[in-house]
């Protein structure tokens, strides 16, 4: 069962997180957001960098993927943004059918 997902994504800030949030959920392609403050080390241009930046996971439907990494990469300031796709393989029934009626194309009217 790859019915269902979480999408990741660092953000610099809290602001671009919330932005990003924002239009995600306002589109209706995430059940849920969740956001938290991390320290990341990584490597970038050969440098070892630390840095704080901001956490979100968007908990969906697998099929809505593209459209959540096309508003991340139009909203998000990184030349290589961090996105990356975890699949649900099980879980609570009510709840995945749950996060498939709150995850769609159409924005609430």
């Amino acid at each position: 069962m790859r019915d269902f997902c979480i999408v990741t994504v660092e953000c610099k800030d809290e602001d671009q997180a919330d932005s990003i949030i924002a239009a995600v959920m306002q589109k209706n392609l995430a059940a849920s957001a969740q956001k938290r403050p991390v320290e990341n080390t990584y490597y970038w241009k050969g440098e070892l960098v630390t840095r704080n930046e901001f956490f979100v996971n968007f908990k969906t439907q697998s099929k809505l993927f593209k459209d959540i990494n096309t508003v991340i990469h139009e909203l998000h300031t990184y030349s290589i943004p961090e996105v990356s796709i975890l699949y649900i393989d099980g879980g609570s029934r009510t709840y995945l059918n749950w996060l498939k009626s709150e995850s769609s194309k159409s924005a609430p009217m």
